[in-house]
């Protein structure tokens, strides 16, 4: 469906003064220092693990970052949020940032359960939840329309992502068997993995010392002979 919407002059005022406040904001994120780091580490690497802490900039800018590179060809960017609450409100906040149109008219939309805010003729940033991302490639298994797959919060851990991880994977290794003499459009897909922590600075965790109970010839029939089951193991291990 073609839409079509108005900006008067004050409107567009508005617009430049709001693009030049996003521009210095951006610009005091811990990210933006590694812009090229990041740049030149995607370009050379299929897939990347973008470590920060909460705040830095990972959501908002990293999926600019690939926009503004001029790393696309005809593709999009997919960004993955485990909530559609913040699929739509990042969206939002990217297109006011961007400032080339509002959302789903501009470069920018998103796509959640029984709403598709997004054009697939001028959207290059397509915030969607996890779940729908597992819809598409379940018609699209190559996700084929994508350049890059960003996998937001990946560190939440939840069972969407988690199938993701393998989604994605699975595709990149296919459509890089199908590169020999392809268009550019044709490429690997991309998996951009934010997580926690520290973006410089990493540490391994501590290990943590778990006691393990088997009980391989008891066959609770029961919820109840389960439930008692936990119970004594968990008195056990507290007592070992």
């Amino acid at each position: 469906m073609h839409r079509e919407f108005s900006v008067s002059p004050k409107e567009l005022h508005s617009a430049a003064q709001n693009s030049g406040k996003f521009i210095e904001e951006r610009g005091k994120l811990p990210i933006w220092k590694h812009k090229e780091i990041l740049i030149n580490a995607i370009k050379e690497n299929n897939h990347c693990i973008v470590v920060s802490s909460t705040g830095s900039g990972k959501t908002t800018q990293l999926p600019q970052f690939i926009y503004e590179s001029q790393l696309l060809s005809d593709g999009i960017v997919a960004i993955t949020q485990p909530r559609r609450v913040a699929a739509i409100s990042v969206a939002q906040r990217v297109a006011e940032e961007i400032n080339l149109g509002p959302v789903g008219l501009g470069p920018v939309g998103y796509c959640v359960r029984f709403e598709d805010c997004s054009d697939p003729q001028v959207t290059r940033l397509r915030y969607l939840t996890d779940g729908m991302l597992l819809r598409e490639a379940v018609l699209d298994p190559l996700l084929s329309r994508y350049d890059f797959v960003v996998l937001d919060e990946a560190h939440e851990r939840s069972l969407n992502t988690d199938v993701l991880f393998g989604v994605v994977l699975l595709a990149a290794q296919r459509r890089a068997h199908r590169r020999t003499p392809c268009p550019p459009q044709s490429r690997s897909a991309y998996s951009v993995l934010p997580a926690s922590n520290s973006l410089t600075n990493y540490k391994p965790p501590n290990p943590l010392k778990v006691s393990v109970l088997c009980l391989s010839e008891f066959s609770p029939h029961s919820p109840s002979q389960f439930a008692a089951l936990i119970m004594i193991s968990w008195k056990i291990s507290a007592n070992a």
